[in-house]
């Protein structure tokens, strides 16, 4: 089901407001969305991912709408962000379960394709994470770019309508965040 932003605001401040049905009526709106966006991510992180969309969903709720959590989303561009960087978050947890062996000196410079900043080891998930903290302090939109884009699978159209800025605008802070990426992470030898 697909909604326009303004709805899935009104629906939003009726999760705020703790409105009865008002999570089941979000869910129902942005369900489906949050899964495509999960299998699109997780078909991106073979072999070492435990994880399956469904996984990542139900933990994403958890994170969302569990006991105790805020829900006070000013928009759908809020909640959407909150979203990708709840699943960046368990993404990140889940790929440092995977490397716990493999932790120490070895995961400071990791080599990446060319084309994109996808991770074939966990370990390279977690110095991207790490190196998107110390970018957020730079430069937080091309970081909020590569949250949408990377750990919520989503498109440049889309990731643009969410934050309310051009596609050219996301592709250019995408660009920026993946050069500099690279020459963060990028060995000599590569």
């Amino acid at each position: 089901m697909d909604a326009g932003p303004g709805e899935i605001t009104e629906i939003l401040k009726d999760v705020s407001a703790d409105s009865p049905g008002a999570v089941d009526r979000l869910l129902e709106v942005v369900g489906d969305q949050l899964r495509r966006r999960a299998d699109h991510k997780l078909a991106e992180l073979p072999p070492w991912r435990t994880l399956d969309p469904t996984d990542l969903v139900n933990e994403l709720y958890v994170r969302l709408f569990g006991e105790g959590r805020t829900t006070d989303w000013e928009n759908r561009r809020h909640f959407f962000m909150t979203a990708s960087r709840a699943m960046r978050d368990i993404i990140v947890e889940r790929a440092r379960r995977a490397t716990t062996l493999k932790r120490g000196g070895a995961m400071n410079r990791v080599p990446l394709q060319e084309d994109n900043i996808a991770a074939e080891d966990p370990a390279h998930v977690i110095v991207i994470h790490e190196t998107l903290l110390v970018l957020d302090r730079i430069r937080p939109r091309a970081v909020q770019v590569v949250q949408l884009r990377y750990f919520a699978g989503m498109t440049e159209e889309e990731a643009a309508r969410i934050m309310g800025v051009s596609k050219a605008t996301v592709k250019r802070e995408f660009a920026l965040a993946r050069g500099w990426l690279r020459e963060k992470l990028v060995t000599p030898d590569d």
